[in-house]
């Protein structure tokens, strides 16, 4: 399929995903949706079930109640709950409902992989590739376990740390991030996008780059839509270019600061630049450089705001942005 096909795809094609969670206990399925958690599991745990009140821990963190969440989690771990381990993990790790303690949290992620719980495998997959806790042979271990237990994200995780991490094995990587793309992961296209137009492969597929990138763009992948992005503008398709940055905008602040830029570069009226005042906003928020595209953005509305574009642009040159310290200093917008 070629680019310009690829392009009127993503111009007429639209995806509403709706998305359900299921946490799997050792001894049950418990439901979870955007609603609440079944009545039943509820009155298990009350009734002294373990595995319950583990699973209600995890989801109850995840929707802000951290303050019963870390009560219920501390509790089902203490009694043996895999689950309730991993709760407890993921509140020392964010510092939600409780002091924050990432050794802690790395220890219990690695108690509950070890005991099958497969998201708690996934993300001592990730914390064991942060610096402070650097292990590769570990991370591995844990990432393959989660892809062995079903869980697509271990999978795509274990692709990436062949891919970008360690021994640089690419037709490997692309195995497991094809073969989760099919499987409907949005992260797994979007990195087998990469591997297609990076050109680390024996040959580049940029036509099934933008594909995959697209269909990732399509399931809500932020970054999916960057990579897409990319090949449109060096395609010669600003326009196109452009929606999909701004999508990738929306769905997580991927872009922003590139959208706010490219839209100042083309724009022609007081709405484009209104336009790029928005994106800037979201990528001021995500990092100093995103702060420069804000500030060139209000000094180029219909009522320039000069002293907050000073402003950011002095906080984007403290940030170490070089060009940052030329504008504040004077330089044109």
């Amino acid at each position: 399929m070629s680019v310009g096909r690829v392009v009127m795809a993503v111009v007429v094609v639209g995806v509403v995903v709706g998305v359900v969670g299921v946490v799997v206990a050792c001894r049950r399925w418990v439901p979870i949706t955007a609603v609440g958690v079944s009545h039943e599991a509820d009155e298990a745990c009350r009734s002294g079930d373990v595995e319950a009140c583990g699973v209600l821990a995890e989801a109850l963190g995840r929707w802000g109640r951290h303050t019963r969440a870390v009560a219920l989690a501390r509790d089902a771990c203490d009694a043996g709950s895999a689950v309730g381990c991993a709760a407890l993990a993921r509140a020392l790790g964010t510092g939600d409902g409780l002091e924050r303690d990432p050794a802690a949290s790395l220890s219990l992620y690695r108690r509950a992989c070890d005991e099958g719980v497969a998201f708690a495998c996934v993300n001592a997959g990730v914390r064991l590739l942060e610096p402070e806790h650097r292990n590769l042979e570990a991370a591995a271990r844990a990432s393959l376990m989660a892809c062995d237990a079903g869980d697509l994200l271990g999978c795509a995780n274990y692709g990436y740390q062949l891919y970008d991490v360690e021994a640089r094995d690419f037709e490997r990587a692309m195995g497991f991030f094809v073969s989760t793309c099919d499987a409907g992961l949005a992260a797994g296209c979007r990195r087998a996008a990469r591997g297609y137009l990076e050109g680390r492969l024996p040959s580049t597929d940029v036509d099934a780059g933008l594909g995959l990138a697209l269909a990732a763009c399509e399931a809500d992948d932020g970054r999916g839509c960057v990579h897409g992005a990319g090949v449109l503008l060096d395609a010669g398709q600003p326009v196109a270019a452009l929606r999909l940055l701004r999508r990738g905008c929306v769905r997580g602040g991927w872009g922003c600061s590139e959208l706010a830029e490219r839209t100042l570069a083309m724009a022609s009226t007081e709405v484009d630049v209104w336009d790029a005042r928005w994106a800037g906003e979201a990528a001021c928020s995500e990092s100093p450089e995103g702060c420069v595209a804000l500030a060139r953005a209000l000094r180029l509305q219909p009522k320039p705001d000069e002293a907050r574009a000073t402003s950011l642009l002095w906080f984007a040159c403290d940030g170490g942005v070089a060009r940052a310290c030329a504008l504040a200093d004077g330089g044109l917008p």
